[in-house]
């Protein structure tokens, strides 16, 4: 039987299925797994991710209170397996992304503090990693494999980073720039890559009145996985309803542009679909 996981505002977890073989108009069976209205929206749901290791289905859930969650499913019964607070995270601040992979979590927030969380049954805490990155993301993806990692935000440009240098604890050197560093102080037109950062997209050219368009990316995805970490291909939403596709090696411009999708609000959303060819 089909089903999908949901979280909600209140900080509920919900499951929702169907039976294939039903007739048509039979409803869905909605079933709460976690009951989070105690609490309120302090601690809503603002991502989710799902994945399957054997018999039990991983849920990782990011709340509003910055607090980060990983549970265990199993014949609907949820139990909770680790929990931790991401401290750099502000009250007017949201996690843009999260992702549970095999013993790993990754959490991103809309200031740029990124975490990997290693966590086994060996041990009773996860362990963590911190890295920084740009502030006013507005979405954040990992790629094939989690070898690589994209981002991109309001007057952030679409990046690639490799996720092994992100968290590389070596300090940089005099002449790189830091991802911590307030984006106003640097100038536009310094192109230098960040620490661990492989590829970063150049904005659009000048519109016909020869000003420079705003950089306002709403939302990614990676389209398919390449055999290279080097070249990636992927997709962005803006605020202004266009989705850009890019090829890492082709340049630092898109490729592909489709112009007016979102008509009212922009592209708030996009995945890659089931026939990627």
């Amino acid at each position: 039987m089909p089903r999908f996981l949901a979280g909600d505002e209140l900080g509920s977890i919900k499951s929702i299925s169907y039976d294939q073989k039903a007739p048509s108009d039979s409803r869905a069976h909605l079933k709460t797994l976690y009951d989070g209205t105690a609490t309120g929206r302090a601690r809503g749901i603002q991502r989710l991710s799902i994945r399957n290791d054997g018999d039990d289905t991983l849920i990782a859930s990011a709340h509003a209170d910055g607090t980060v969650r990983l549970s265990s499913l199993n014949d609907d019964q949820l139990q909770q397996l680790y929990e931790w607070k991401e401290t750099r995270i502000k009250p007017d601040q949201t996690f843009v992304g999260l992702v549970a992979s095999q013993n790993t979590i990754f959490s991103c927030t809309s200031n740029g503090a990124l975490r990997l969380a290693t966590f086994s049954e060996a041990i009773a805490s996860p362990t963590h990693q911190l890295a920084a990155l740009p502030s006013r993301l507005t979405d954040w993806r990992s790629g094939h494999n989690q070898e690589t990692f994209a981002y991109g935000g309001d007057e952030v440009e679409l990046s690639v980073w490799n996720t092994e240098r992100a968290f590389d604890p070596s300090p940089p050197s005099e002449n790189t720039p830091t991802a911590t560093n307030n984006t106003k102080k640097r100038k536009r037109a310094n192109d230098t890559l960040f620490p661990g950062e492989i590829w970063r997209a150049k904005n659009v050219p000048n519109d016909f009145l020869g000003l420079r368009q705003p950089v306002h990316n709403t939302c990614l995805t990676y389209v398919y996985p390449s055999s290279s970490v080097g070249q990636q291909h992927l997709l962005a939403g803006t605020r202004f309803g266009d989705v850009r596709r890019y090829d890492t090696r082709a340049g630092r411009r898109p490729v592909g542009e489709f112009n007016g999708i979102g008509k009212v609000g922009g592209v708030r959303m996009i995945e890659k679909g089931l026939c990627e060819q």
